[in-house]
């Protein structure tokens, strides 16, 4: 088992059932997490999956794997991860699943459309599996604040509520992201607490 490109990885998975080429560093590498979603798929699962935000295709191939009677489509963006899929599709290793797992590389967010032309269609899946997408730190932090709910006012739940406004600045700066207080659960919330809770 070698890898032609040294800044790549073969990788086997599912104790050989299936192998993936991988970035060895720099980009998402699959893992555990890839195979717990594969495992809501049945085996006796058929019909058409769609593995969007594939990566190199650890939940598809997985898939694939576990269920004979399963055709999947990869669908994935950024070119790299790709062409990780594509070589890892062509391996021997993996020729039991050449004929039912194909790779498109597409944007699932473009219009209708685009999405309609790289084979991507409104109801044309019995199955969507997913793995939320990986961003490096830094990369991009979602510009909705971080909310927060407090249950309870006691010494406890009073005392981080002023730890959380005395250090918003540290405490956003961290986040990436603002941070509010959005939720108190409270007997008596008029109760003076000596914080601004409002």
């Amino acid at each position: 088992m070698s890898c032609p490109e040294p800044s790549l990885t073969q990788d086997a998975f599912w104790r050989g059932a299936f192998h993936l080429v991988q970035p060895r560093k720099g980009a998402y590498r699959s893992g555990l997490d890839a195979l717990l979603v594969a495992s809501g798929v049945a085996s006796e699962a058929s019909g058409y999956a769609l593995d969007m935000g594939a990566g190199a295709g650890a939940i598809g191939f997985a898939a694939a794997s576990r269920a004979p009677a399963l055709r999947v489509m990869l669908a994935e963006k950024t070119a790299e991860m790709a062409a990780c899929a594509r070589a890892g599709l062509a391996l021997g290793d993996n020729s039991a699943l050449a004929g039912r797992v194909s790779i498109v590389e597409a944007d699932l967010l473009a219009p209708r459309a685009a999405r309609e032309a790289a084979g991507l269609g409104d109801g044309s899946f019995d199955h969507v599996l997913s793995n939320p997408p990986f961003y490096p730190h830094g990369h991009r932090a979602s510009p909705a604040p971080l909310r927060l709910g407090i249950a309870g006012l006691g010494t406890v739940g009073i005392g981080v509520v002023k730890i959380i406004q005395a250090h918003a600045d540290l405490l956003a700066a961290r986040a990436g992201r603002p941070v509010q207080i959005t939720a108190i659960c409270a007997r008596d919330r008029q109760r003076n607490r000596d914080a601004d809770l409002w």
